[in-house]
């Protein structure tokens, strides 16, 4: 249930050059699109129950940059955590 609330799938992409906040908030636009965070030259973008919007994202992150990584994955306990609490889950 957590997870669902937080996304189904994430996207993290490397970027030449990275995003530029106007990038970051057409991506926030995308419909299922929960939560977009870039950090330089990478972007993480997280997606609920939206799998076909991934290439409407890849889509629009080509058009302003050049792709040089892509990884996507479910989202681990720990991103979810991370994300609802902003801490780090501890052994």
């Amino acid at each position: 249930q957590l997870s669902r609330r937080y996304g189904d799938t994430v996207i993290e992409m490397v970027l030449e050059p990275g995003p530029s906040s106007e990038l970051v908030a057409r991506l926030r636009d995308i419909q299922g699109v929960t939560d977009v965070v870039a950090i330089e030259s990478a972007i993480k973008v997280t997606l609920a129950g939206a799998r076909e919007a991934v290439g409407q994202v890849v889509t629009l992150v080509t058009k302003e940059s050049r792709l040089v990584g892509f990884d996507q994955h479910q989202p681990s306990l720990d991103e979810v955590f991370l994300h609802l609490t902003g801490r780090e889950l501890r052994d």
